[in-house]
């Protein structure tokens, strides 16, 4: 008797061990799918989970795009504080043609801060590939493309892909557009970031307001910079509409544009 308790148990054993391998990958699968990681999002360039034309295919790291825990970039030339950041900052820190508006009471510069950090890799000029420290692959290889501004090649026609600070070569010629846009790092077609957003901005302009204590939506030492609306760690799910969709990276709903009356009275 004693011999079947013992050869129940360790098959009992056995068991557990199994189904827990077995949790721990269904686990594993499900965060790379879960819109709340950044494993499995647009912003994950690894050669295992990466998602869309941009990926490596010869490193699996995916923090290591962006992050390095050593020998970082800690502050940029404004003395801005920077999350171990990985990436060089020095070729995008001027020259971009900023938005302006005779309705404009920002006073709107160069992009800085968290919204440089963005545009290291979405001006659409620097490789996405080029990093200050590099894992176990140097130099990374990229399966297709290695700089956003590549997506207006003519085989992705009118196809803007997430080059929101970069080049437009001939954007505009393909149909129905017409014309022709060569202007390089332009930021005047998108909403404008790193300028001072107060109480002093809001009584000036008087069709806006602060976002209130609590919401999603967040300022960096009381500027307005891309990670306000944006969250580059939780992508959303495309799937989901209406009042939970944040679909792409948006730190709230844009339904019904909840996120812009966040701060636009209209």
């Amino acid at each position: 008797m004693g011999k079947i308790n013992r050869r129940f148990s360790v098959i009992l054993i056995l068991i557990i061990f199994i189904c827990s391998l077995f949790l721990i990958g269904r686990n594993s699968e499900s965060a790379c799918g879960d819109p709340d990681t950044i494993c499995g999002s647009k912003h994950d360039l690894s050669s295992l989970t990466g998602a869309g034309i941009f990926q490596a295919t010869d490193e699996d790291e995916i923090c290591i795009f962006c992050h390095t825990p050593h020998n970082a970039i800690v502050q940029d030339s404004s003395g801005n504080r920077l999350p171990l950041w990985n990436r060089s900052i020095s070729r995008n820190e001027s020259g971009f043609t900023v938005y302006s508006s005779s309705t404009l009471n920002a006073t709107v510069g160069q992009p800085s801060g968290v919204s440089l950090l963005c545009m290291s890799c979405h001006d659409g000029v620097t490789a996405i590939n080029s990093l200050i420290n590099f894992g176990q692959t140097n130099p990374i290889t990229m399966n297709g493309f290695d700089q956003i501004g590549d997506v207006w090649n003519p085989s992705f026609p009118r196809f803007p892909g997430a080059n929101i600070g970069g080049a437009t070569p001939n954007a505009y010629a393909y149909a129905p557009y017409g014309g022709t846009d060569s202007t390089t790092k332009r930021l005047d077609d998108d909403h404008p970031v790193s300028f001072v957003f107060d109480v002093s901005l809001v009584a000036a302009d008087g069709g806006l307001q602060l976002p209130a204590a609590g919401d999603p939506l967040k300022l960096y030492n009381s500027k307005l910079e891309c990670s306000t609306c944006h969250d580059p760690h939780k992508e959303g799910n495309p799937a989901i509409q209406g009042a939970n969709h944040t679909f792409p990276f948006l730190r709230k709903t844009n339904n019904a544009s909840a996120l812009c009356s966040t701060c636009h009275l209209k």
